[in-house]
């Protein structure tokens, strides 16, 4: 078996064949990030180094934390992460809604691609609207108001954009909306981003293990008032909570703020092939939305792996979305 071939080197594939006995490929390193070199160490494994502040990166980029950042996206590199809900870490994904919905935990892969760095705002949602191609939302009822119509929060995250409407935005940007895996490794990271094991080690929230608080997300606090926003009563601006909340790759607000919808229709037991493939959009399908927002009170519902899901036309004064596309 494959631990009999164990060389004790990280930086070899170790494999068993009951023909030609125990073989160990290097282990390829390059992650196609070009604002990182990388090396292989045989304990540790692929070790990356960032690259100076602002070097220059794809064309009219430039590397900022170790990632490219263009246009308003960061380029998350190629490689894996571990999807859902851990339960050695993390006793809740036991419960029975949680067993249907994030279990069993899965080792998935993703291609490069870009994201967007902060949520999209109501103000470039407008823009879309004046270029005739995006429609204005129309409220489906809430205590809260959207984003788009208060005349002082232009800058701040948009709001009750359905499924099909932030797809229509995402498409005019030249993007689309993110995958489930491409929301969720761009919130919680890859494995090149945490010490192995990388089962173990991955982050429960973008930061990493520390219970949510309004110090790193919009979310409700029950010790403010109002409860919802940290105080604020509605969605902030984004990047409120920067840099204590980034994400691993720097982006901004991946979990709270605004909910974020995301490609998939949903499905009640993910599967590798779902998260890694672009189905074809249906907006009668009840659609995933990640992230938890400014409603958010309970820290369970603002980790990166929980997921919800509602008709993809009903609109939410707490969903908002920010865009990704592949890297050519």
């Amino acid at each position: 078996n494959e631990a009999a071939c164990d060389d004790g080197d990280a930086c070899t594939v170790d494999a068993c064949d009951s023909a030609t006995g125990c073989s160990h490929a290097p282990v390829d390193c390059d992650n196609e990030n070009p604002c990182t070199t990388f090396a292989c160490d045989v304990d540790k494994g692929c070790v990356y180094t960032p690259l100076p502040e602002n070097t220059p990166c794809a064309e009219t980029g430039a590397c900022v934390g170790g990632y490219c950042q263009r246009d308003g996206q960061v380029l998350v590199p190629k490689g894996g992460f571990w999807m859902g809900c851990n339960p050695a870490l993390n006793s809740v994904c036991l419960g029975n809604h949680f067993k249907t919905t994030t279990l069993p935990q899965e080792f998935v892969q993703t291609d490069a691609y870009w994201i967007d760095l902060f949520e999209v705002t109501a103000g470039e949602y407008q823009a879309c609207i004046d270029a005739g191609v995006c429609a204005t939302p129309v409220p489906m009822g809430s205590w809260y108001p959207c984003s788009l119509f208060e005349a002082d929060q232009g800058n701040h995250s948009m709001s009750c954009a359905t499924w099909s409407q932030a797809l229509a935005y995402c498409a005019w940007v030249g993007s689309t909306l993110p995958t489930e895996a491409q929301w969720e490794r761009a919130a919680r990271g890859g494995c090149e981003t945490v010490d192995a094991p990388c089962q173990a080690n991955m982050r429960i929230y973008p930061w990493g293990q520390a219970v949510a608080s309004c110090a790193r997300a919009v979310m409700a606090d029950i010790d403010a008032a109002p409860v919802v926003g940290c105080g604020a009563g509605v969605a902030l601006p984004g990047g409120t909570r920067s840099p204590a909340g980034n994400s691993p790759y720097g982006l901004r607000d991946m979990v709270g703020n605004v909910q974020e919808w995301t490609l998939e229709p949903f499905d009640n037991r993910p599967g590798i092939a779902v998260h890694s493939s672009y189905p074809e959009p249906d907006p009668t399908e009840y659609r995933v939305y990640r992230g938890g927002g400014f409603l958010s009170i309970n820290t369970t519902t603002i980790q990166p792996w929980y997921r919800r899901a509602v008709w993809g036309e009903s609109s939410s004064t707490s969903i908002g979305f920010r865009c990704a596309r592949k890297a050519l």
